[in-house]
């Protein structure tokens, strides 16, 4: 068969139809060999399994693949990130704690800093779903860190938009225009004008709380517009395997706005190439 697909929806239904034969590749691969195989698939196919909820399918290849990667540290860790992320989402917590954190361990040890990139946010999207406002900013700034330590823009702009929000949850209003101004310039200068919707979203909802409503308005405008501008663009921005941006959302309780939901899962699929820390 050929290895590309005319489009995303002809890809997406060969693996639906295909869904069933890959998981026991998967699992054939782990006790068979090549052992290879079934870790980088399994990660592989997490993105996929994630999105379309196929639960017990995603078990099943990552069990195996963690089974098939008992030596290769690097990827053991990519497949107990993933076994994180199907925990928290069965809402099995202290089992996708043990995980994550396992995960934090096998990227250190293997230099990766990416993946310890992403587990940072993680956990700081964890922490702050359970309104656990200050450990989330822990592990954020520690997320923003990595960030700037490895010059990535996007995962920086990202960081210091949720610290931005989480800045905001915790009433520290002046900190997160700090940090929602600085994800927006950090977008900016990249060329990544189409991500800066979400921190200004959020930068209004901070210049609103502080009673800075003509900010507040200008910010809302500015997002409202690029929005605009992208959904009638034919040139669309690139997917993205992680979201560039978290949203606050306005809620009607007590609470000015919501976590958003989501995870990081950038750096699996650079699993098999590692980048490690200089000195």
């Amino acid at each position: 068969m050929s290895g590309r697909f005319a489009d995303r929806h002809r890809a997406l239904a060969w693996l639906e139809g295909e869904r069933a034969n890959l998981v026991a590749v998967i699992t054939h691969a782990a006790e068979a060999g090549p052992r290879p195989i079934a870790w980088q698939l399994a990660d592989q196919l997490r993105p996929y399994f994630y999105r379309r909820r196929h639960q017990p399918e995603w078990e099943a290849a990552t069990t195996a693949g963690l089974r098939a990667a008992e030596r290769e540290g690097l990827a053991q860790a990519a497949l107990r990130h993933g076994f994180f992320l199907l925990r928290q989402h069965a809402g099995d917590i202290p089992a996708a704690l043990e995980a994550v954190h396992l995960a934090l361990e096998g990227y250190r040890h293997a230099g990766f800093a990416p993946g310890e990139g992403a587990i940072l946010t993680n956990l700081a999207l964890h922490y702050g779903q359970r309104g656990q406002m200050r450990h989330a900013l822990g592990w954020q700034q520690a997320g923003i860190a990595n960030a700037r330590s490895l010059g990535r823009p996007i995962s920086l702009g990202r960081g210091l938009n949720m610290a931005g929000l989480i800045h905001s949850y915790l009433g520290e209003l002046d900190r997160a225009l700090v940090c929602t101004t600085e994800a927006i310039e950090t977008y900016e200068r990249a060329g990544h004008r189409s991500f800066v919707i979400s921190p200004r979203s959020n930068r209004a909802i901070a210049h609103h709380a502080l009673g800075r409503y003509e900010e507040a308005l200008a910010d809302g405008t500015e997002a409202l517009r690029c929005a605009a501008a992208i959904s009638n663009s034919t040139v669309r921005p690139v997917p993205m395997r992680s979201s560039p941006g978290s949203v606050a959302t306005p809620d009607a309780s007590t609470s000015p706005t919501r976590m958003p939901s989501g995870h990081c899962e950038e750096p699996g699929r650079r699993a098999t190439r590692p980048t490690r820390r200089t000195a």
